[in-house]
């Protein structure tokens, strides 16, 4: 496969440069180009598919690799996946199941796989493969609980690495309806998606370029990066705005609302969600009550409540002890 940058209209760059570096020469992001696209044929089939069988397959396109099943299981587990109903229509993707539990050491062990170097670097564009082949063997795990209708995708807005590889998935030809990306009310992901500006001195999350490249162009890109090289504050027109926010609602999550979603949680559905979990799943009650929205959505989970102890068990009011058994 062939990538280009969210700055460049012609040069090409084969994947072994986005293994190399998260950025080409002209400082824009690497991506495919020509995202591969899955019709609604090749999506039912997912269900026949191993999770590591999926996940081989997909980052096989990528980048060119001879991923095997054995490969990807021998790393990371034949089962590295749960997928938990939580009530509500909610579901979520568990993918820490691991021996380290942690999503973190699911993406190491494949990056290692995919660059062979147990000590590589996991760049941008291979963080955000890495997601998209989980989150396409996430929808094989949904196919074989006989979920086929679209669902709404609740995630952290973190560096914008996960958002942005949900939207991808979409592109992609996934049936995912919305992308709820719960904020903190003074990130640059809020405050470009729902103010439609952002202040770039001081540095802004890098992945948002490829936001504005997937959804306004390489010119909007290009004048993005020139805002962000002159610390200048970048600031979209109306049109422009209601184009970026497309299938994307932003929810900002406060610390408070955190910390009240894991009881209440626990106490409706009997779940304990992780800290990150938990501000995704508040910003989907918002986007659900703002949109008068019941469909099935999907959560995911990238760590252990326990990796969180002292805050999931202060906000469960309950100690360490009793948490750790609740999670046996």
């Amino acid at each position: 496969m062939l990538y280009l940058t969210t700055r460049e209209k012609f040069d090409a760059f084969t994947a072994a440069r986005t293994l190399a570096s998260d950025h080409g020469a002209d400082g824009g992001r690497y991506l495919p180009y020509k995202m591969p696209h899955y019709s609604a044929e090749e999506i039912a089939a997912l269900k026949d598919m191993s999770f590591g069988q999926t996940v081989a397959q997909v980052l096989n396109t990528f980048f060119g690799t001879r991923l095997t099943t054995w490969d990807v299981e021998c790393c990371i587990g034949r089962f590295p996946l749960k997928l938990a109903v939580m009530g509500q229509k909610v579901f979520a993707a568990e993918c820490w199941r691991n021996l380290d539990g942690s999503y973190e050491m699911l993406e190491r062990r494949l990056a290692s796989r995919v660059c062979a170097d147990p000590l590589c670097k996991v760049t941008s564009w291979l963080r955000i493969a890495i997601r998209i082949a989980v989150l396409i063997a996430v929808f094989g795990e949904l196919q074989r609980q006989g979920m086929t209708d679209a669902v709404d995708v609740a995630v952290p807005d973190g560096d914008f690495t996960e958002p942005m590889a949900v939207w991808y998935c979409r592109q992609m030809g996934l049936p995912i309806a919305n992308i709820v990306c719960a904020c903190s009310d003074d990130s640059d992901a809020w405050n470009l998606l729902y103010n439609g500006q952002v202040r770039t001195a001081g540095g802004v999350m890098p992945e948002l370029e490829r936001l504005i490249y997937a959804t306004l162009g390489v010119d909007e890109a290009i004048r993005f990066s020139r805002c962000c090289q002159n610390e200048q504050m970048y600031v979209l027109p109306e049109l422009a705005l209601k184009e970026l926010r497309k299938g994307i609602f932003p929810a900002v999550v406060s610390t408070d609302r955190i910390c009240s979603a894991i009881p209440n949680v626990y106490r409706t559905n009997s779940y304990i969600l992780e800290p990150n979990a938990a501000a995704a799943y508040s910003g989907l009650l918002d986007y659900r009550a703002k949109e008068r929205q019941t469909r099935c959505a999907l959560l995911l989970v990238d760590s252990n409540p326990a990796d969180d102890a002292k805050e999931v068990a202060a906000a469960l009011d309950i100690p360490e002890s009793k948490l750790k058994e609740l999670l046996r």
